[in-house]
């Protein structure tokens, strides 16, 4: 299975950031909006999971920008709520803007390097499966898209590999294949389907 090509990535996460979008807009401060909910990630409530999603937008924009990102541990930002979803939602923005006009082959992250597509397409599965655990946990029922998913399938299994599983991602849940995509999807990133 070959790597998208860059462009294929960018479009990928172009459309991966839009489902994000359409889930931030859904929270709000009301019964179903509580930081500390839990999410399907373990151990993960819902304001980790915005502090994580801020971090690696971060990363992402900064890979794109200046082709190298420095591994370094991030102390959460103390911003809470709404403050917190704005600033995830303006991360979305800069890191699709920072990639739609890259066009380095190679970024380098610690000391490994990577191709951008590659990159790109670990950023467009991580936005979209994380979107679903927002949604989840804040039981928005914004859907994750079909089309989306069975697209990040393709690309799913150069990026969740073997020796990911139990420390990155959650083994993969079995389901039957007439599962509906974001289904299928779901349960490869080690996440049961309710």
């Amino acid at each position: 299975m070959a790597a998208p090509t860059l462009s294929a990535g960018v479009e990928l996460f172009d459309r991966a950031v839009a489902y994000m979008r359409g889930v931030l807009g859904g929270l709000s401060f009301d019964a179903d909006f509580d930081l500390f909910a839990p999410t399907p990630c373990h151990r993960w409530t819902i304001g980790d999971l915005l502090e994580h999603l801020d971090d690696s937008l971060g990363a992402l924009e900064a890979a794109a920008t200046y082709g190298h990102v420095d591994v370094v541990a991030q102390e959460a930002s103390g911003t809470v709520g709404l403050g917190l979803v704005d600033r995830v939602r303006h991360r979305t923005s800069t890191a699709l803007g920072a990639w739609v006009t890259d066009t380095s082959e190679r970024v380098t992250i610690a000391d490994v390097s990577l191709g951008s597509a590659t990159l790109v397409a670990v950023g467009a599965l991580e936005v979209a499966v994380h979107g679903t655990d927002l949604a989840r946990a804040a039981h928005l029922g914004v859907a994750l898209p079909d089309d989306l998913a069975d697209e990040l399938l393709a690309v799913a299994p150069l990026i969740v590999t073997d020796a990911d599983r139990g420390i990155r991602f959650a083994p993969a849940v079995s389901v039957s294949y007439d599962v509906s995509p974001a289904h299928r999807l779901l349960a490869y990133t080690g996440r049961a389907c309710m």
